[in-house]
């Protein structure tokens, strides 16, 4: 609700704010060409389903970004390096 006010009170439009849970949301496979998961999964009890579910979300060519401002734990950082690899 706050920030649907700022939105509202700075003319923004095209936006729409929703509350999900971030290990099961509404949304169909592949459809996000990008997905910021931003100082999330050191605060879950799971967090292999957030990163799950953002598997399911991304586009083929899509990019997950991941950042977190403390250091993972490691069944987390094994996970994400299990799961994930940089292409070039």
């Amino acid at each position: 609700q706050i920030a649907q006010k700022k939105a509202d009170k700075n003319g923004i439009k095209n936006i729409n704010f929703l509350v999900q849970d971030s290990s099961h949301l509404n949304y169909k496979d592949n459809s996000f060409d990008v997905i910021l998961i931003i100082n999330l999964l050191h605060v879950v009890p799971n967090p292999e389903n957030i990163i799950n579910e953002a598997k399911r979300l991304i586009k083929k060519d899509g990019k997950i970004v991941i950042v977190s401002v403390v250091d993972y734990q490691p069944i987390i950082r094994n996970f994400i390096n299990n799961n994930f690899k940089e292409k070039h």
